[in-house]
């Protein structure tokens, strides 16, 4: 796009979306002919048609007709005539051939630009030493014949759009121009095809690739690339310092080819050269060839040094560089050369915030956008603190808006994401969207391994046992079964009409609870009724069973009681309130929403073990393996991990949309959940940080050494830790000491907010709150209330100085 209208683009890798910037800014150019050269399929072509029809005309050359839009006008190009092909033979000889051997020579060479040229510097080169023209022609033509599309039938029109007779004919062509060269100059051009294709190539990179491979000087070098574009193997151009060569697309890839094994060792030692010589590694951002800066992780990946490529491309130095030379596309390149998943996490990041790393003024300033846009490891941001020069806003926390660090891969469905479920060793996943389609993932690289044949809307999935088999319930009550290996359906039978059904963890039993209140239990395998009780369970609620098929648990119809029973009897039935949300592996523990908190509960004994606050609109939840952590996944697409011991959020994570459902690894060490936004999202719980947390907070203070931060807020007071975010005391309604239960009437008027108060005094934290109109308290951070004063009039505003003295403010006067 740089190279078209000046501007860098802002799209990242979306071919699509710089599509549309491409359109726009030629939409506001004077008329512009823009030509799209040699297009071989239509995803290439696609974005260059977006917008500007009526400032812009293209022009677009293609072997493949079937790539042009319907409303293009067609003009086909042939090969050269006769006329044409016989000058570019013969032009600059001292003395031709008869009229014979041009000919032949013309029609074995294809009427091809590429070869006729090459023909013919391998005749001049011949003739300029007084040989024969004669000779030399029929010499050529026999060696084209004998290699080249007509070796089988000198007869045989050469025909350009085969791909196996155009390779053929260059390389009998090139055969012919490198018997020319020195000794061992055939393989010295051979290693060319390490070199991108036409790209100018600073002749001191060929040397270094050469002093690499075969020892060869700069001098010796540089004779045997000009030896080389004399036989018109390769163009150079001396015109700018130190001179550069370049490849024709269609030499180097026969050069690739001809490489083929010799590939890596060839690109190793021309890495090797570099690095000795000390123009490159390990500090590679800091070359000022453009060449390197354009295609090193190129040839890294060539010279199969992945973890180098893999190091570098993630580098910050590196993609600082490569953003202040080329914008955000450059970078993103990169990674996309790189099969690793720091490098696609990367890349994932820097997508999000292309529109932000555009030029910036200071140009030092990008440095600091991209710290703060692009979140990272230690190492990350530790080279992203060494780059930084002069005054930067650095971020403490990672900012809200970016999501968090933990997130391992997003798996992208058409439709909003309804249920998943994992196979019991934790490789396979699989999905279920709100149109029925029910897809089969692997979960280690999020690859699509499987998708279902398209049925009526599916309510319930498992795995079987051994994980290559699949079980789905759909709406109408159907109960299939699934080979993951030959995609055919094993088995089907009908249980009846569901209100509700749910899968034992292996696959081998299934519940339902059907219209007409019967709570069954089915084998998934022979279709047969194992065991049935009455209960009449909710049409809006779930069914849950324990991951050992022991306990479920439902809600009864009209309410907002949950129930625990026997799986198998449906006898040592429990009362429980709230909605269920999910039940532990065990069956001895059951979560419940109601309100705004989550409830833990006995299943044993009806007994609530524990209640977490500030838990709003929960929507689903689940238990880890062992039972000590639950998540919940709200309407807003919060996600949140709870440590059931202390009772205390471990991580919070943003999924987007409403979260459907939820699960934990076997391990405990990821969590996978699914939303309405059409993505399944697997987070990585080992390794992620405890994330900030997200309150409303009225008012807050900084202590004078910026380590710590307290907040006020209706539900209480907390200090925070301000470098992790880490709340390290707080005091919430209804959680102080007996008798010192904060309870605030919301004012009036105004901001409740406006009644609340935090300072960092001499002698400590001091919080301030109103109780009613007329009455403020002062507590410490430990909830301890110091003092308590009455006003004469309705309170307006509470400040707290410095110094920890109360400020009342009544009406407008103090």
């Amino acid at each position: 796009m740089a190279r078209i209208t000046g501007a860098e683009s802002t799209a990242g890798d979306d071919p699509e979306q710089a599509g549309v910037q491409l359109g726009k800014l030629l939409s506001s150019m004077p008329q512009t002919l823009l030509v799209i050269d040699d297009v071989w399929e239509e995803e290439q072509l696609r974005p260059f048609l977006i917008g500007a029809e009526r400032r812009c005309v293209r022009l677009i050359t293609t072997r493949n007709p079937s790539v042009l839009p319907a409303h293009a006008a067609r003009i086909t190009v042939d090969r050269m005539t006769y006329a044409q092909a016989q000058p570019v033979l013969t032009k600059g000889l001292p003395h031709l051939p008869e009229q014979a051997v041009i000919d032949d020579l013309v029609e074995a060479t294809g009427r091809w630009a590429l070869l006729l040229r090459i023909a013919n510097r391998v005749m001049s080169d011949q003739l300029s030493t007084g040989a024969d023209a004669n000779d030399v022609g029929r010499r050529l033509l026999d060696r084209l014949r004998l290699h080249g599309p007509a070796a089988s039938d000198p007869q045989k029109d050469f025909n350009l759009d085969d791909t196996d007779e155009r390779n053929r004919a260059v390389r009998a062509n090139l055969a012919a121009a490198t018997e020319l060269l020195p000794t061992d100059g055939e393989h010295r051009f051979a290693e060319l095809g390490v070199f991108a294709e036409d790209e100018a190539v600073p002749i001191a990179l060929v040397a270094r690739l050469w002093e690499g491979a075969a020892g060869l000087d700069e001098t010796t070098s540089r004779s045997l690339c000009r030896q080389m574009a004399d036989l018109s193997l390769l163009s150079l151009d001396s015109s700018v310092p130190g001179g550069t060569v370049a490849l024709h697309d269609v030499i180097r890839d026969h050069l690739r080819a001809e490489l083929s094994a010799r590939l890596s060792a060839v690109s190793a030692a021309f890495l090797d050269t570099l690095t000795s010589a000390g123009e490159g590694g390990p500090d590679w951002w800091t070359t000022r060839c453009e060449y390197l800066r354009n295609f090193l992780i190129a040839h890294l990946v060539d010279a199969e040094r992945t973890p180098d490529a893999v190091a570098l491309a993630t580098d910050f130095r590196w993609v600082s560089m490569r953003l202040h030379h080329h914008g955000p596309t450059a970078p993103l390149r990169d990674l996309s050369l790189v099969p690793h998943a720091d490098a696609a996490i990367l890349a994932s990041h820097l997508e999000r915030a292309a529109h932000l790393l555009t030029p910036t003024t200071p140009p030092q300033a990008l440095d600091a956008v991209l710290r703060s846009r692009v979140p990272g490891g230690a190492a990350w941001l530790a080279a992203a603190d060494g780059a930084l020069s002069g005054p930067a806003l650095v971020d403490r926390w990672t900012p809200p808006d970016l999501p968090s660090s933990a997130l391992l891969r997003t798996l992208t469905h058409q439709a909003p994401v309804e249920e998943m479920a994992f196979s019991l060793d934790g490789t396979r996943l699989a999905t279920v969207d709100i149109s029925g389609r029910v897809r089969v993932w692997d979960a280690s690289s999020g690859a699509q391994v499987w998708e279902l044949p398209r049925r009526s809307r599916m309510k319930e999935l498992a795995f079987g046992n051994d994980g290559a088999h699949l079980l789905t319930v759909d709406g109408d009550g159907i109960v299939d079964g699934w080979d993951l290996t030959t995609g055919s359906e094993l088995h089907q039978f009908f249980p009846g009409k569901c209100r509700a059904a749910a899968f034992s963890a292996d696959g081998s039993r299934l519940f339902t609870a059907l219209e007409d209140g019967a709570v069954t239990t089915w084998d998934t395998a022979t279709g047969v009724r194992l065991n049935e009780f009455q209960e009449p369970v909710s049409s809006s609620g779930r069914l849950l069973v324990s991951q050992d098929g022991t306990t479920l648990v439902f809600s009864r119809r009209g309410g907002m009681r949950s129930y625990s029973c026997d799986a198998g009897t449906g006898g040592d039935l429990e009362t429980l309130q709230g909605r269920p949300v999910a039940v532990t592996a065990d069956g001895a523990h059951v979560a419940t929403v109601q309100g705004g908190s989550v409830s833990i509960w006995s299943t044993s004994s009806s007994v609530r073990l524990q209640e977490l606050r500030d838990c709003l609109d929960v929507t689903v939840a689940a238990f880890n393996a062992d039972g000590t952590a639950l998540a919940t996944g709200n309407r807003e697409g919060v996600v949140e991990v709870w440590d059931l011991a202390t009772r205390t959020r471990t991580r919070r994570f943003h999924h987007g949309s409403l979260c459907s459902s939820l699960g934990f690894s076997a391990d405990g060490l990821r969590l996978t959940s699914a939303s309405m936004d059409k993505t399944v999202r697997i987070w990585d719980l080992a390794t992620s940080s405890v994330q900030p947390q997200e309150i409303p907070v009225g008012v807050a203070a900084v202590s004078t050494d910026g380590s710590r931060i307290a907040t006020v807020s209706r539900a209480g007071f907390s200090v925070w830790d301000s470098t992790s975010g880490v709340q390290v005391q707080r005091f919430a309604r209804g959680d102080g000491p007996a008798g010192q239960e904060l309870w605030f009437t919301p004012p009036f008027y105004g901001d409740p907010a406006d009644l609340l108060s935090a300072a960092f005094t001499a002698t400590g934290i001091h919080f301030a709150a109103a109780a009613d109109r007329q009455t403020v308290g002062v507590w410490d951070a430990t909830g301890t209330l110091l003092v308590q004063l009455t006003c004469a009039e309705p309170l307006e505003k509470v400040e707290l100085s410095p110094l920890g003295a109360v400020r009342p403010i009544i009406g407008r006067c103090a």
